[in-house]
């Protein structure tokens, strides 16, 4: 179907330019200062090379798309920095929390065997000054 359409539009595009060409050919005889002109010269048609509008607008939409998912992913990306940041930060201050929570917990384990230990030596202190 697509050859038989590509055939009978090249024979169109063909039958459209011999039809220019005789107008062309006709207009150029009613000319009556060019009539005694004997040389013959070339008929030459410059067309703008057109580009297909369906492919371009499918790249184009394909562009965009892809702008949009790239701004999209960025914008995820971004979030997902800012949530690391926060996290890390969260996770941070939560071990320095459980750090100085054992440092107190050390520091009154300490304390209590210093104040056992100090009661200790004034027993032994007094049964020393008794005997």
């Amino acid at each position: 179907m697509g050859d038989t359409y590509g055939k009978v539009q090249e024979s169109n595009d063909i039958a459209n330019f011999q039809e220019l060409t005789e107008m062309v050919i006709e207009i150029e005889k009613l000319m009556f200062w060019k009539k005694r002109l004997e040389h013959k010269h070339y008929l030459q048609q410059c067309d703008f090379k057109g580009h297909d509008e369906a492919g371009t607008d499918k790249i184009t939409e394909k562009l965009k798309l892809l702008k949009a998912q790239i701004t999209s992913v960025e914008g995820s990306m971004n979030e997902i920095k800012e949530l690391v940041k926060e996290n890390s930060n969260f996770e941070i201050n939560a071990a320095v929390h459980c750090v100085k929570e054992e440092q107190y917990k050390m520091k009154n384990d300490i304390s209590q065997a210093l104040t056992q230990s100090s009661m200790l030596i004034e027993k032994i202190s007094s049964k020393l000054q008794i005997d």
